[in-house]
């Protein structure tokens, strides 16, 4: 199966951050992304923060029939505060940071030896793109894991703005709103750590 990501971020770091991902198999993306459109019609056009909670849930509720993956991973202030005093005389630390994270919730889905696309809206607020993904690389490089980068607007990318509603769910939505989707997974440093190594790779 080959697999396209996509990521968005809700919330400006270093505040209260929620990463959102989605990885569709490619052979039925655009099938999926039709019948979206289908069953919500015009919700494209509207960003994830204008969604109520039952319209973002039903969101999820679709995706997860399609068996689309989808992950949030929260990242607090005191997560932010305490990396950034950490890596003080690092550069692109908040950059850093989010290629760590976003490496993070897509390595437990990649494989070595597979090459995997993977966009990134550019309006989200996280500095530097070019550099997130250039971090990203190093990461995936460690692992044989291939990948081509690419990045756009939730106002002309389909899978962009369905990425946004996953971000914004972590704000927005309580677990047990989503504890019955079998496909959508909440996590923070809490519930879930980041391997050592990873920080090890990108602050050396």
């Amino acid at each position: 199966m080959q697999l396209e990501f996509a990521y968005d971020i809700s919330g400006t770091p270093p505040g209260e951050t929620y990463i959102g991902m989605v990885s569709f198999n490619t052979l039925t993306k655009n099938q999926i992304l039709d019948e979206f459109e289908s069953r919500f019609p015009g919700f494209l056009k509207r960003k994830g923060r204008n969604l109520t909670k039952s319209e973002l849930i039903d969101v999820i509720s679709f995706l997860d029939e399609k068996k689309v993956r989808m992950i949030v991973y929260q990242f607090t202030p005191n997560d932010w505060q305490f990396n950034i005093s950490y890596y003080q005389n690092k550069k692109d630390v908040e950059e850093k940071l989010i290629a760590i994270i976003y490496f993070h919730i897509a390595k437990r889905i990649m494989k070595p030896g597979y090459r995997y696309s993977i966009s990134s809206c550019i309006e989200s607020q996280i500095g530097d793109i070019n550099r997130v993904f250039h971090h990203f690389s190093r990461l995936a490089s460690k692992c044989r894991i291939l990948t081509d980068f690419s990045y756009s607007r939730a106002s002309n990318n389909r899978i962009i703005r369905i990425v946004d509603y996953i971000a914004i769910s972590g704000k927005n939505l309580r677990k047990v709103d989503v504890q019955k989707f079998s496909n959508y997974s909440f996590n923070n440093r809490n519930s879930e750590n980041i391997p050592p190594w990873y920080y090890r790779i990108i602050f050396s």
